[in-house]
């Protein structure tokens, strides 16, 4: 199987292990120096000082099979200092214009990190839309629903065709 905009070649993720399917789903591929997903027109930039430290997870498809539930696209996890756990966790969805669905998914995956250990209490939790048009405004109650389950510093970040996400700093670059 060849992941998305990777040409990291990796084969059928099949453990049922969801660490294992997680450690299996790991990509490191760089664009000019940074880690990137692109999917129909659509593109997110991981850059920053120490985007060396993020992992890059395919998660639709890969970590978690299509087949399963709705999800986000791809994960990318900021560690600082060498340590296990990620400072930064953004959970990113490239989507047609069906803005309010890609939020959904997007909550959907963080639930599942969640649960399986992923997501310790008070990591820095954000969410990214790339869109293929101009989005819609997304209603509050997924807003809300979005910060309940972020928490008080995650933010969601919409754009539409290219984002370019300074990890680190936690800011949107473009």
């Amino acid at each position: 199987m060849i992941m998305a905009s990777c040409k990291c070649p990796t084969s059928e993720i099949t453990a049922t292990d969801w660490q294992k399917r997680f450690d299996a789903a790991k990509c490191k591929c760089r664009h000019n120096g940074r880690l990137h997903a692109e999917e129909n027109n659509r593109k997110i930039e991981i850059c920053g000082t120490g985007y060396k430290d993020v992992d890059k997870i395919k998660v639709d498809g890969g970590l978690i099979p299509k087949s399963i539930s709705e999800c986000c696209d791809y994960f990318f996890g900021h560690q600082q200092n060498g340590s296990p756990i990620y400072s930064n966790n953004v959970f990113v969805e490239l989507k047609g214009c069906a803005v309010e669905k890609a939020v959904d998914q997007i909550i959907c995956t963080i639930g599942d990190f969640k649960v399986n250990g992923k997501l310790p209490f008070n990591s820095l939790i954000n969410g990214v839309i790339v869109s293929s048009s101009v989005p819609k405004a997304v209603g509050s109650t997924r807003t809300s629903k979005f910060k309940r389950i972020a928490g008080k510093d995650g933010k969601l970040h919409i754009k539409n065709h290219k984002l370019i996400y300074d990890i680190v700093n936690n800011i949107i670059v473009n």
